[in-house]
């Protein structure tokens, strides 16, 4: 039910652009996934792999942060703060895949890392939480620990 002031019409239209970009936002990750494990498989240039980011993540982020921005939601209705997080989250997952771009078009491993360490953080940062450390690589054989 919605709060007072906040009008139900708009509450239901939040509601189902929340879920939409939802549902993109699964399938953009699945398709930055592709084409990170392309790049681990040597099967792309970083010029094409920079280029397909732009494309298939970057404006993604963009455009769902553009919907996201088109909805004028009362403050006071239920799906401010979801709305809110989501319009953050869009934003911060396309400054950061344009990041990786650059990186890649760069050929700078230390930025690529960097890019990369950011892409892993923006979820968190998005909803305020504080990042579980990145996983330890193992040590190799026979080395001192």
């Amino acid at each position: 039910m919605a709060r007072a002031g906040a009008c139900p019409q708009e509450e239901l239209q939040a509601r189902e652009e929340i879920r939409d970009v939802l549902g993109d936002e699964r399938r953009i990750r699945h398709r930055w996934r592709e084409i990170l494990d392309a790049g681990r498989r040597g099967n792309a240039t970083f010029e094409e792999l920079a280029e397909r980011i732009d494309t298939d993540v970057t404006r993604e982020y963009r455009d769902s942060f553009d919907q996201l921005s088109a909805l004028h939601l009362d403050p006071a209705a239920p799906s401010t703060v979801k709305l809110e997080q989501l319009k953050k989250y869009a934003q911060l997952r396309s400054e950061a895949a344009e990041a990786l771009a650059d990186a890649l078009r760069s050929k700078d491993p230390k930025r690529i890392r960097e890019a990369m360490a950011l892409a892993r953080q923006l979820p968190y940062d998005a909803r305020g939480m504080e990042a579980p450390p990145p996983p330890r690589r193992p040590s190799p054989p026979n080395s001192p620990r």
